[in-house]
């Protein structure tokens, strides 16, 4: 039994399971326990685990809980104003556990100024520091990138299996006819590996191995069928059999027998026709008509037995067929079972190999972890790092996430709060599991429940009081119960209606009943329902607008009402009959934005735009809405000699727009040039379609930036519209909700409530189509089952009807979930309708349980449908049972009623401007520090040489007797500077036969197609590389592994003034010419061209291009010492010093400026070369210089400093 939670004087030990139902409370209730924890345990936010399942809810939860600690230490100032639960929480403290006002006052200021150390996180994020320090015990990398989703990975891994175990293995015929046979494709293998991947507690079971059965004499049996072959005896004997009354008028009714004789004859003529074995499924087709075995099931006991050689004949093709079957499945199956093994290992290599690791990858390690030998040693080190818990959405929980959690908390007597409400268990699809709740809550110490609601009116909680508490099993299975909810009174206020409709809290709209009139077929229902609840929102309107329907003293606005739905389909057709009506209306929903027509569209038009040639994809893309076409302009194109090919044309346009500029740029050009943003916008739903298009490119460019090709591209567009992806990114995003009416999907509103509902297809029990599973899910005690048997083959009896028993039991919670979102009214559809004639599944709508239950057993309830009358008489007594509900009919509607009014216009006003504007942050670099000196010539010399910005010179051909292939002659100019860095980063010192692709690529990449141009690279490359730039270093000695190429980095400037530059250089006797620069406030951002170790030292070295001339002396000590003045290249070392001095400081353990720093090193490669040196001895073209670690220090301190814009710091300081 449970008790209702006191959360300021429960237990605060062992496991505690709290069943908060909708509405009670229930994050008000986690940050009282949450302020208990903290207090009267003495714990530090850091200690307390709080986990919730989304980063939405994450941050939701810690704002809340930071203000509780806020409501509580205010609560010590001013006791006069707190809050009941302050108050209660502050006299337990101090009455119960003896303490003082200073002791709480120290506390929570403690808790409030390291808040945001607070361990609040989703269970991926709190895996993720679980797993933080375990990862080389595991033998996972240091480093791994983490990503939402898996799936590309798992298609890769799935179409390599494919190919070979199908594709290019050697044929199996059995095999390759059930893969023909079932349309089965690589994508049916990735379902069923993301199936086992997602379920690793998951038990399989795999039919036994059987030897194959068919006979193999087709032929033979083809022959004598079609001997005995003569569909009009056949005919006439099956006519005269039925007319007679021979033949159970059950399984063959009379009306439809000619129309399955035609059926008949039309497939055995088919098949007969058929000279090798087909790979043909008998299911939906009439074969058996002909054959023994159903003919003599059909007969009566009493008649004669029917006599025709080909119903034996007939039998013996389709026990073939059948036996065939079989051999291909158990083929199949045995091919799959060795796919999955080997598809699982394989995804763990990549995955390891590419440092990669999804969310559901986090909760398998840590599982993994836990359950392993050395799991009893993580556990306590977990309890250590987190003596309290507190797990937020418990009903949501999965088998892998609850043995983390009762692997770390089992068997102590540290508080866990597992706090869920199992009737909103509804996210089975994400592999949720409300067993899991079930068995904790059995084996819970402490159990409590949340019945006082605070969400809807009283009248509401009388009604669903009445609805779910008339069932003795209202979610149909064992353990699931309701209890009967108080009201605390609804946070929004009253709703005030005078407009003369039923003011009952719960609406029961229900179509004409079959006493009433025959029922109709469910897209009738459909259609009825949707004009009703279009009819009923404009009533509500008018009434608001005229002062008769009223929130308090407000009137209902649009927003006020929601349309709860199923799915988006449903939400479309609300969505076009409130626009009928003239209600606007915005949808809200978690379904993907692949799954939307106008992907389809995007499709159409991205393949045309990759096979323009192709006019047939050429006529399919210009019917969609991206370019509009008509029939009119079809047929015009047709008539036309060159229409469709000038549309080609323009396609192949976009397909090289595309190739040059990515695939964002090529749609939003296309869409100016065809007009699509106002062609969108013309249409009722123009805003989401519109919505959907910006979402769809966004999409789009992001998988273009992963460096795939157009048609790699579309095939991971097309993958993604065939079966939408269930990411948080895909998901469809809001287009604006200001006064418009709420559509949205009831998984889309847990969490969520709205003072008027409607709830419109709760009565529709249609499963969403999608691919067909390969195996049944079920339970076996407390293990979950992924089974691969048939019933011939070991599966249980019941395993099938457990399946169903669960999933209506969530169909009867969506129910529940919807139903409590509102807070004032809600509105709930239902009826009969017919399909083919026959009311059976409108009578086994899971709704219909909630009115019947109370005098049927569950059993009976799932094996047989109610009949029509005692579902009408049960819906109309419960309305007769409660004043809080009202019973009314669906009147049919010719024309909707209109609501004239329109969204009240808003009144924009300008703020007033501010007094001061503070200079904006930003990005600044070296050479966007020197680009703004006065004297325009100081720029960056190997970015852009001596020639015009832009500009690429050569050299003379004809000057100093210089070789063709000498590096002097190579071209000028910032093409050619980024030529030369491209082939110093791209080229292996050490080994010289990278040499010659390394300039070939730099010269593709940056075009430089001068003539010796690559000769010229490697004569440059062979002389840097040979001299010696300092005692005992040569660059041909330096391996790969010990260089960094491009060293990035961003350092924090707070305001870096040049006069405090120059006087901080000047007192390091550094002389420079004078700086003039703008202040920097944010960053400085660069890129040293390469980082080097020797000798255990670093160096940073940056490659200069510029042509300081043709002779040794042109690069001697004075001429490099004008050209790094000149260019201000002492600033630029000076600071690339510190940044690496920065980055050895955090990377290098130990480090020491004076031991370990080598100093830079400025190479004009042009002038660096073998019998080039100055009178001193030193290379030519090398600039070193090794700045003192107190000048770096004293630098680096004035990028940090606030007020380095004109103040200096003194070396004592810096010191």
């Amino acid at each position: 039994m449970s008790s209702e939670l006191d959360p300021v004087n429960c237990e605060l030990n062992g496991v505690s399971l709290v069943e908060a139902s909708a509405g009670t409370g229930k994050t008000w209730n986690i940050c009282g326990l949450y302020a208990r924890l903290l207090l009267e345990r003495s714990l530090t936010v850091d200690q307390i685990l709080v986990v919730t399942f989304t980063q939405a809810a994450t941050a939701e939860l810690r704002d809340r809980i930071r203000n509780r600690l806020h409501a509580l230490r205010g609560a010590l100032d001013a006791p006069e104003a707190a809050d009941p639960l302050s108050g209660a929480l502050l006299d337990r403290l101090r009455f119960k556990q003896g303490r003082t006002e200073e002791q709480i006052r120290q506390a929570l200021d403690r808790a409030l100024l390291d808040f945001d150390k607070a361990s609040i996180t989703t269970i991926h994020g709190f895996c993720q520091r679980a797993l933080g320090d375990i990862p080389l015990s595991m033998g996972e990398p240091l480093d791994q990138d983490l990503t939402e989703s898996d799936e590309e990975l798992v298609d890769e891994v799935a179409w390599d299996l494919w190919r070979k175990w199908v594709a290019a293995a050697p044929p199996d015929a059995a095999l390759a006819r059930w893969v023909w046979q079932e349309a089965l494709t690589a994508d049916d293998l990735a379902r069923a590996l993301r199936l086992h991947e997602s379920k690793p507690a998951s038990t399989v079971r795999w039919p036994a191995a059987r030897s194959p059965a068919a006979s193999g004499d087709w032929s033979s049996l083809i022959a004598h069928a079609q001997a005995v072959w003569n569909p009009d005896q056949l005919t006439d004997l099956l006519t005269t059999a039925s007319a007679s009354d021979q033949l159970n008028r059950t399984r063959i009714k009379p009306e439809q027998l000619q129309q399955r004789l035609s059926r008949a004859i039309r497939d055995w003529h088919g098949l007969l026709a058929e000279h090798t074995a087909p790979a043909l499924q008998t299911q939906g087709s009439e074969l058996r008509l002909f054959s023994r075995a159903y003919i003599d099931a059909c007969c009566k006991k009493s008649s004669p037995r029917i006599a025709h050689p080909f119903l034996d004949a007939g039998q013996a093709v389709l026990d073939e067929l059948e036996q065939r079957s079989a051999d291909g499945r158990a083929a199949w199956l045995k091919a799959l079972q060795q796919m999955l093994d080997e598809g699982r290992a394989r995804l763990r290599t990549l995955k390891h190999e590419r440092r990669l690791q999804s969310f559901d990858d986090l909760l398998g390690r840590l599982r993994e972890a836990l359950l392993s030998t050395h799991g009893g040693q993580l556990a306590q080190s977990l309890r250590a790092r987190f003596p309290a818990a507190l797990i937020d959405e418990f009903q949501d929980t999965d088998p892998v996430q609850y043995d983390i959690f009762r692997s770390i908390y089992s068997d102590t007597a540290l508080p866990l709060f597992l706090v869920g409400d199992p009737k909103q268990a509804i996210y089975s699809f994400r592999n949720a599991d409300l067993n899991v709740y079930l068995r904790a809550a059995a084996s819970a110490q402490h159990r409590h429940s949340l019945i006082r609601n605070f969400r809807s009116s009283q009248g509401l909680i009388t009604a669903l009081n009445a609805l779910w508490g008339g069932p003795r099993q209202p979610f149909l299975i064992e353990g699931l119960e309701y209890h009967p909810i108080e009201p605390a009174g609804a946070r929004i206020g009253a709703l005030h209606d005078s407009s003369g409709g039923p003011t009952a809290p719960l609406q029961l709209r229900r179509w004409a009943s079959p006493q009433e009139g025959q029922p109709g077929g469910k897209s009738v229902a459909k259609a009825q329902v949707c004009r009703d609840v279009a009819a009923e929102i404009v009533r509500l309107l008018i009434a608001s607008d005229s002062g008769k329907l009223r929130i308090e003293d407000r009137p209902v606005a649009p927003a006020d009402i929601a349309v709860l739905v199923r799915t988006r389909a449903q939400g479309q057709m609300i969505k076009r009959a409130l626009a009928q009506a003239g209600v606007g209306s915005v949808e809200l929903t978690r379904e993907s934005v692949f799954g939307s027509t106008l992907a389809r569209d995007l499709a159409q038009l991205l393949r045309a735009i990759i096979e323009p040639g192709d006019l047939t994809r050429v006529r399919t893309a210009l019917t969609t809405r991206l370019i509009g076409l008509d029939a009119t302009a079809l047929c015009a194109l047709a008539e036309s000699a060159d229409g469709l090919l000038s549309w080609s044309a323009r396609l192949r346009e976009w397909q090289s727009l595309w190739r040059q500029r990515g695939v964002g740029a090529m749609l939003r050009e296309l869409g100016a040039q065809t007009q699509v943003a106002p062609r969108l916008m013309s249409t009722n739903d123009g805003e989401r379609q519109l919505t959907n298009l910006r979402h769809l490119i966004d999409l789009l460019a992001k998988q273009a930036a992963r460096g795939l090709t157009p048609a790699a591209l579309l095939r991971w567009f097309l993958r993604q519209v065939h079966e939408p992806p269930s990411l948080e990114a895909a998901q469809l995003r809001l287009e604006s909700d200001e006064h418009l009416v709420q559509i949205v999907t009831v998984h889309r509103s847990k969490g969520l409530e709205y003072p008027i509902v409607f709830c419109p297809f709760e009565w529709d029990d249609s499963r969403p189509s999608g691919a067909k599973a390969q195996s049944t899910q079920w339970r076996d005690g407390e293990l979950h089952v992924i089974d691969y048997r048939n019933a011939d083959e070991g599966l249980p009896e019941d395993a099938e009807s457990h399946r169903k028993l669960e999933e209506a039991s969530e169909r009867l919670r969506l129910t529940y979930v919807a139903l409590t979102r509102a807070a004032l009214r809600c509105y709930m559809y239902g009826g009969i309708y017919r399909i083919r004639d026959s009311t059976t599944t409108a009578c086994k709508a899971k709704i219909n349980w909630l009115v019947l239950g109370d005098a049927l057993d569950v059993h009976a309830w799932m094996s047989r449908a109610q009949s029509v009358d005692a579902i009408e008489d049960a819906w109309t007594r419960l309305a007769e049972r409660s004043d809080s509900i009202h019973l009314s009919r669906i009147v049919p509607r010719g024309v909707l009623p209109f609501w004239p009014g329109q969204p009240k216009q808003i009144e924009f006003e300008a703020l007033a401007a501010p007094r001061y504007i503070p200079p904006a942050w930003r990005v600044g670099s070296y050479t966007g520090l020197v680009r703004s000196l006065s004297d325009h010539r100081v720029v960056d010399h190997d970015l852009y040489g001596s020639a015009a910005e832009g500009e690429t010179r050569h050299a003379d051909t004809d000057g100093h007797g210089l070789a063709a292939d000498d590096i002097l002659r190579f071209a000028r100019g910032a093409a050619a500077g980024v030529c030369i860095h491209r082939t110093f980063e791209l080229a292996d010192f050490t080994d010289r036969s990278t040499w010659p692709e390394a300039a070939a690529q730099a010269l593709r990449e940056t075009g430089e197609p001068a003539p010796l141009a690559q000769e010229q690279l490697l004569g440059m490359l062979d002389a840097v590389t040979c001299v010696e730039l300092l005692p005992g270093l040569r660059l041909d000695r330096i391996e790969q592994r010990r260089r960094l190429n491009e060293l990035e980095f961003t350092l924090p400037a707070h305001s870096l003034g040049a006069e405090a530059v120059i006087s901080c250089l000047r007192r390091h006797g550094v002389e420079m010419p004078t700086l003039s620069f703008a202040t920097l406030r944010g960053y400085l951002r660069g890129f040293i061209d390469l980082v080097f170790e020797h000798d255990g030292r670093y160096y940073l070295l940056d490659w200069k291009s510029n042509h300081l001339g043709d002779r040794a002396s042109d690069y001697d000590a004075e001429a490099l010492r004008q050209a790094m003045d000149g260019g201000y290249y002492w600033l630029q070392l000076l600071l690339y010093s510190v940044a690496l001095h920065r980055f050895l400081r955090h990377s290098q353990p130990g480090y020491d400026y004076d031991i370990h720093m080598g100093g830079a090193l400025y190479l004009f490669v042009r002038g660096v070369r073998p019998g080039w040196s100055m009178p001193d001895g030193r290379p030519c073209g090398v600039q070193v210089y090794r700045p003192t670690k107190q000048l770096i220090e004293e630098l680096s301190a004035l990028l940090d400093a606030p007020g380095a814009a004109s103040a200096t710091l003194s070396t004592e300081t810096s010191a």
